[in-house]
């Protein structure tokens, strides 16, 4: 759906290839395949063991682009769970009003 990413908690729900969780719209997708890394590998495999990117592997692994985006989203050192949000409202939260805003972009 549309508008709709995942929040990288603990990352172990996220599949890095397949699923929608960068922040960047449209896709929310990665652009360019990981270098090392197989398809049914999760975001876990990216974070350190105190849940911070860990930069080397993200740099090694990713273009720069999307290297820059996955360094962009802000971890917790608390071990939550990943969880589906919607992108264009205040705290992930949905709402008409964003998905009016959301669909008026598409048309124009």
């Amino acid at each position: 759906m549309r508008g709709i990413r995942w929040e990288i908690g603990d990352g172990s729900l996220v599949n890095i290839w397949y699923d929608q969780w960068l922040p960047r719209p449209p896709t929310f997708k990665i652009i360019f395949r990981p270098r090392t890394l197989p398809r049914d590998s999760y975001v876990a495999a990216l974070l350190n063991d105190d849940h911070s990117w860990n930069q080397d592997r993200v740099m090694c692994e990713f273009e720069t682009l999307d290297a820059d985006y996955r360094l962009q989203i802000k971890t917790t050192a608390a071990p939550n769970s990943d969880r589906l949000i919607w992108h264009f409202g205040k705290q992930g939260l949905f709402s008409i009003r964003g998905a009016y805003e959301l669909e008026a972009k598409r048309t124009e």
